[in-house]
């Protein structure tokens, strides 16, 4: 990767900039300068959606205070009476149940699957679901199974400590064990005590709410006078799912933050 990137940039410094040949077009996706000014510099004046900038960001800005939260009290604490009198307080639902934050992103993701999928449908009156979740697959899979061959051949040896062979080698087997169901994205229920790169469940959930999202798309707009049924019958799915699960297992009602 790093070589494809010097190349890239030294051939976007060296080439002309009318020259748009597909040979160009190649290599200046890995060009730094390019994906700089494509950063930073933003020549569109369609601020239709600009409000999704603010919630992306504040997302992540919570959902890194979160993390660094979560790890606070997964060691050995002294007030872990204190910490599980927490999960019986309303008020206190709103810190515990930090995942839910990553909902903003299922909601964005959902949001922009039917603007795009319900404008398509316009102009082409057909939908291919299969091609669309293989194109997307297409999309994740190099730089996701670059990370699940470095968690699996390099990350033991990243570095050292007492504490970090007990990680390592953990996450190190897990993905030699399970890599392919991270390659299928079914991971979120194939083995999931053994879980390889753990943080891929938001991949798995957002493909699989993809082929759900899509399908309801094409329904919808095939189906018009059925929309409100199909909108309210997903609804109340999500609210039975989560009662259920939380019944089931008798989790707190405040606590649904991985529900």
């Amino acid at each position: 990767m790093i070589m494809f990137i010097i190349v890239g940039s030294m051939y976007d410094f060296y080439s002309k900039e009318d020259s748009m040949s597909k040979c160009k077009l190649i290599f200046v996706a890995f060009s730094i300068q390019s994906n700089l000014k494509k950063l930073f510099y933003n020549s569109t004046k369609n601020t239709e959606f600009s409000c999704f900038y603010f919630l992306k960001a504040l997302a992540c800005v919570v959902i890194l205070f979160g993390h660094r939260m979560m790890y606070s009290v997964s060691y050995p604490v002294y007030n872990m009476n204190d910490i599980e009198t927490a999960f019986e307080i309303p008020f206190y639902g709103i810190f515990i149940n930090g995942p839910i934050v990553v909902d903003i992103f299922f909601t964005i993701s959902g949001f922009l699957t039917f603007i795009s999928m319900y404008n398509a449908l316009e102009k082409i009156k057909r939908c291919n679901v299969l091609l669309i979740l293989f194109l997307r697959w297409c999309r994740l899979i190099p730089v996701y199974g670059l990370m699940i061959v470095f968690i699996a051949f390099v990350f033991f040896h990243v570095s050292d400590g007492p504490m970090w062979k007990s990680i390592a080698v953990r996450e190190s087997e897990n993905c030699l064990k399970n890599w392919w169901t991270n390659v299928l994205f079914v991971n979120n229920y194939v083995d999931t005590e053994h879980p390889c790169v753990m943080q891929s469940w938001y991949l798995a959930c957002d493909l699989h709410m993809c082929a759900l999202g899509v399908s309801m798309v094409y329904l919808v707009w095939k189906y018009p006078k059925c929309e409100k049924i199909a909108l309210l019958t997903a609804i109340l799915a999500s609210c039975f799912a989560s009662a259920y699960i939380v019944y089931q297992h008798n989790y707190y009602p405040t606590f649904i933050g991985f529900i």
